[in-house]
């Protein structure tokens, strides 16, 4: 990830809600690729001397779990607005803060498809098809006396949504994952970038001219049935 200048001209990060030189207050403009150094327009607006209006993300407001900047009619940033399924945050300060990790994780997955130029499209547009996000916990264990109901939440992709178990936020149970599927490494944007490889096959490759190239080259996906499992339904759009 790049390093951004702020207005006193220290070095921020992309994550920053806070210049540690002079306290000003960055917010990241999605369009422009560009962490800005916003100034308070009103009680609500902030302006960049582009002359656009920008307001801070809802769950910047509500959660302080996001420094992205909205200069439309939504609530939530481009990252945040792909119609989320989150974990249940109250009173639950470990949740807060692995969902924190994991839209961190999430902004810098969009950062790079920004950058890449692929279409990041969300459900409020195609119902059917668009990119969608569940943040699940595992159901804990049965307490004495009751029903044995345990749900275990799965990593994937299906159907155009991407699910993460919001434990892949903490390091020491992704780390015991780890090791117990002997991976060389495991990253909580790995997990993303892995998930939204899947969502990207149906309409870049499945459903385009060049998918008996890409057999051709790669491998042929119907040959393998566990790679077949793992892509999860992906649909052309």
């Amino acid at each position: 990830m790049r390093n951004f200048s702020c207005q006193c001209g220290a070095t921020v990060y992309f994550e920053n809600t806070r210049c540690l030189n002079c306290a000003h207050a960055p917010g990241f403009d999605p369009a422009r690729l560009q962490l800005l150094s916003p100034e308070k327009a009103d009680g609500i607006h902030w302006h960049a001397g582009s002359g656009t209006l920008y307001r801070n993300c809802r769950n910047h407001l509500d959660h302080h779990v996001c420094n992205w900047l909205v200069d439309d009619d939504h609530t939530c940033c481009q990252a945040c607005r792909l119609k989320p399924t989150i974990p249940d945050i109250v009173d639950k300060l470990a949740s807060l803060k692995r969902w924190h990790a994991i839209e961190s994780a999430k902004r810098c997955l969009h950062y790079s498809l920004f950058t890449l130029r692929l279409p990041v499209t969300g459900r409020d547009i195609d119902p059917e098809h668009g990119m969608s996000f569940r943040f699940l916990e595992d159901t804990p264990p049965p307490l004495n006396g009751e029903p044995a109901t345990r749900q275990q939440v799965i990593t994937g992709h299906s159907y155009s949504i991407i699910t993460i178990n919001l434990a892949e936020a903490d390091p020491a149970s992704r780390e015991q994952m780890h090791e117990q599927l002997n991976e060389s490494y495991r990253t909580l944007l790995g997990h993303f970038r892995h998930e939204s490889g899947h969502y990207y096959w149906g309409p870049l490759v499945a459903c385009s001219r060049w998918l008996a190239e890409f057999r051709e080259l790669f491998w042929d996906e119907r040959t393998d049935g566990r790679t077949g499992r793992e892509r999860g339904h992906i649909a052309c759009t």
